[in-house]
């Protein structure tokens, strides 16, 4: 059954039009307060209300980048959980991404073309996050597109995804040489001290696979060799939660 306000909003008539505008308003202010899932679904409900023509472009586009706003946040908080509390306490923040994100980015890929790739990189994290191997389709479809150029805004974030997808759907070969390329590109200038988070993230994640891999100890070597690389250019390792899982590699390959 739809809700009152979906056939409220969808009178087709002059009030039904400045209805639509006002709840779309108040979308916007709920949306830049303290958003929850309940006021993102009123958000989309709104906005997939909107015409197309007629005179609410702008008010299409304010909103949809306001809800834009709110799923990164949630993606925000799922990405603190899983750092914090590990990947399964965050399984449910995640889920609670990804029906709303695809909701979003089947509106935005009629109505807001630029803003679907962004949505799509969020989309394939959110369902590596819940474990779901459509992960690596959703990802794969952005291969040579906008966000996968180095220096691109979501280009790091998009490489980490893809390759999290490749491991999920058992391409470990695939995940570490995207990884290693990750790393490579972001490696920084000799005696630079500085380095990107997602480097620290890439090595991470590809010292966790190849120690994986590593059930008869003969990578053992190898991987001492690039943690203790790691420590010289950074004795913290990049901070939290990085550190940890390099320690813990280092752990089980022993000193």
């Amino acid at each position: 059954m739809r809700s009152a306000l979906a056939i409220l909003l969808r009178t087709d008539t002059e009030h039904g039009d400045r209805w639509r505008r006002e709840s779309a308003r108040l979308s916007i202010g709920d949306l830049g307060a303290s958003p929850t899932g309940e006021t993102i679904d009123r958000a989309l409900e709104t906005l997939e209300s909107l015409p197309a023509t007629g005179g609410a472009e702008n008010t299409a586009r304010a909103l949809s980048e306001a809800v834009a706003g709110a799923l990164e946040g949630m993606r925000t908080r799922a990405v603190v959980r899983s750092d914090t509390a590990g990947r399964e306490a965050a399984r449910g923040e995640w889920g609670a991404i990804v029906a709303r994100v695809s909701r979003m980015l089947s509106w935005a890929r009629t109505r807001d073309a630029a803003r679907a790739p962004a949505l799509a990189v969020l989309l394939g994290e959110a369902r590596v996050g819940v474990d779901d191997p459509r992960a690596l389709e959703t990802l794969g479809e952005l291969a040579g597109g906008p966000v996968d150029r180095p220096g691109a805004a979501l280009w790091s974030r998009y490489r980490l995804a893809l390759a999290r997808a490749q491991r999920l759907a058992g391409q470990e070969g695939e995940a570490v040489a995207t990884l290693r390329d990750l790393a490579d590109r972001l490696e920084g200038a000799p005696g630079s001290a500085a380095r990107d988070p997602a480097y620290w993230a890439a090595w991470s994640d590809m010292l966790t696979i190849l120690q994986a891999q590593n059930t008869d100890g003969a990578r053992s070597p190898d991987i001492r060799i690039q943690i203790k690389r790691l420590e010289l250019l950074d004795a913290k390792l990049g901070g939290s939660p990085y550190a940890e899982r390099i320690r813990r590699v280092r752990e089980a390959v022993g000193e």
